[in-house]
């Protein structure tokens, strides 16, 4: 009592690592230590990769992503936190997924044209503003990067700001007003989605558990009951 946390006890103790370690902990032992491979398609970028959607597959079913034919259905990277919720479920997926698979996105990058928008009024629209959810001096850095005139098609941002290593950064980012997308900063305006962001922020072990966890609903591999 007293916690106004939409996360249950049973939810924080398992995703600390309180709870006992079970097969699945030991089969998908190999996700923790950050064995993945590959999926047929390249690295994420904004044009390929859709919000919480990973470009790794599990080495055990090596040659068979579960999302690899899905990505052009998937919501884009303006989606909402409806329509980002909706794709999950669509497939199987809950909205513990769907936070703990958008931590993907600590890995690749996304040109200009996929966050355009939240730092550039639209031309002839004397009411627009940059997005107020972004921090200013983030935004300030990403029109550094992706001027109002920009030409180079090459241009953009990595996705978090160490967007080559596997780990929690880009929920401390988030939490600081510094997501990449609209997509992300979605995660942040549902109360359930946004208690996992900050347990994600304040302990990477437990973001790698469940991120090993979602992975495999995801590939199939262990058959889970959570909704």
């Amino acid at each position: 009592m007293g916690s106004t946390s939409p996360l249950t006890r049973h939810e924080r103790e398992e995703e600390l690592g309180q709870m006992k370690w079970s097969g699945w902990g030991r089969r998908s032992a190999w996700l923790m230590r950050g064995k993945l491979v590959p999926a047929s398609s390249p690295a994420p970028t904004s044009s390929r990769s859709q919000p919480g959607t990973p470009s790794r597959c599990p080495v055990a079913r090596r040659g068979s992503c579960p999302w690899a034919a899905e990505t052009s259905t998937l919501p884009g990277p303006r989606a909402s936190f409806e329509q980002l919720k909706q794709a999950f479920h669509a497939r199987g997926l809950s909205t513990k997924d769907l936070a703990v698979l958008s931590g993907g996105h600590t890995l690749g990058f996304a040109h200009c044209s996929s966050f355009q928008d939240r730092i550039h009024p639209a031309a002839g629209d004397d009411k627009a503003q940059q997005d107020p959810s972004l921090s200013p001096s983030f935004a300030a850095s990403l029109r550094r990067a992706c001027p109002a005139n920009n030409t180079a098609r090459a241009a953009g941002s990595g996705l978090d700001a160490t967007s080559a290593a596997f780990d929690n950064t880009y929920y401390r980012m988030l939490q600081g007003g510094r997501g990449l997308l609209a997509s992300d900063e979605a995660l942040l305006t549902h109360p359930k989605t946004r208690a996992w962001v900050a347990l994600y922020a304040a302990s990477q072990e437990a973001f790698f558990r469940a991120f090993a966890k979602s992975m495999l609903r995801m590939g199939g591999l262990n058959g889970g009951d959570e909704v």
